[in-house]
């Protein structure tokens, strides 16, 4: 049976499959009706899931059929690209050294560029790494952590420096030290905070949602899950477990308010960033502009459900925040304007 060659390369036959001229396997049978097809999709499903990315639909499909295989073949391809360039990437075992070796961001960046890119280092060795478009501009490099090895990093290649939500304290001493750092090295990254957030018109509403929230949570899930949290060799998670380690089984969340406005309810059942903004929208856009006051230029903000929330957000405490902006830039051009008119007078 003839082939037609398609533009990403010509195919072979053999009796039992067909390649393309990449390699690929072509699976048959070539012309099926609507139920041949359904079974070699699936087929082709259980294969790339065995790992095997390899795997294409065929090519003479027509119709819907050459339709789906067209945008399989495709996404396979891309897959088994990525799946290539992460198999060049070698990894070395121990927390502080990947850390350390991570100063290197800065020339990996290389691998964004439009020719291959090597790198031989002590923990990372990457070969021939390329990327299917490069990006232009290149992205900023966002960079988090709490150790010393990580704030080391954070001061030579971050361009903006990332922290979970704490107390404003202990927000403002991090900060301090990794601006400290980066000073003695020239450098001034911006920073950002990783925080979840609940608010409603008034306040009582959005503690009312934080109790219905940990009115859902297992003791023997959370259990589990702390115990498996505080086996981690993350500073930064460490300091995320001190914020709830008072918290009792009463059923209220203000147990977990930290600061106010601040609940670290959500660290109960997940890793990483567990502290949320709650409260009306004016009270969560008091505590956003107490964190600005630190340097916070950037806010990563998530909720449960997160689609509700983002509605919340947006359509509340955006706006104001944005009046206070425009409020604040007003006054601020008045006092200007009579500082201008008293050195005259």
């Amino acid at each position: 049976m003839k082939r037609v060659p398609r533009e990403s390369g010509g195919t072979t036959e053999t009796n039992s499959s067909r390649q393309n001229g990449q390699g690929a396997t072509l699976l048959e049978p070539p012309l099926p009706q609507h139920g041949e097809a359904l079974g070699t999709i699936l087929a082709a499903l259980q294969t790339m899931q065995n790992g095997d990315f390899s795997v294409r639909l065929p090519v003479a499909w027509s119709g819907l059929e050459g339709k789906i295989a067209d945008t399989f073949n495709d996404i396979i391809g891309a897959t088994e690209q990525m799946a290539r360039e992460l198999n060049r990437v070698g990894l070395a075992v121990g927390k502080e050294g990947r850390t350390r070796e991570r100063t290197r961001f800065r020339q990996i960046r290389g691998a964004w560029g439009e020719k291959p890119f090597d790198f031989d280092g002590k923990y990372y060795q990457v070969d021939g790494a390329t990327v299917l478009a490069p990006p232009d501009p290149l992205p900023d490099i966002y960079f988090g952590g709490s150790s010393p090895a990580a704030v080391q990093v954070a001061a030579r290649q971050a361009d903006v420096y990332l922290t979970w939500g704490e107390p404003p304290a202990l927000a403002a001493e991090k900060i301090d030290t990794v601006r400290q750092a980066a000073a003695r090295l020239g450098r001034t990254p911006r920073f950002g905070m990783r925080l979840h957030v609940i608010t409603r018109d008034q306040s009582a509403d959005a503690w009312a949602e934080a109790a219905r929230l940990l009115s859902h949570i297992d003791q023997d899930e959370m259990a589990a899950l702390q115990r498996g949290l505080a086996a981690s060799e993350s500073v930064g998670q460490a300091r995320q477990l001190t914020l709830h380690a008072k918290y009792r089984d009463s059923g209220d969340p203000r147990d977990l308010e930290i600061y106010p406005g601040l609940w670290a309810g959500i660290g109960l059942l997940r890793g990483g960033a567990g502290t949320a903004l709650v409260g009306s929208h004016d009270e969560v856009a008091d505590l956003i502009e107490e964190y600005a006051a630190l340097g916070i230029e950037e806010f990563i903000l998530s909720g449960y459900p997160h689609l509700e929330e983002a509605y919340w957000f947006g359509e509340n405490v955006l706006p104001e925040l944005r009046t206070r902006q425009l409020r604040s830039r007003e006054q601020g051009d008045a006092r200007q304007a009579t500082s201008t008119l008293l050195a005259r007078g």
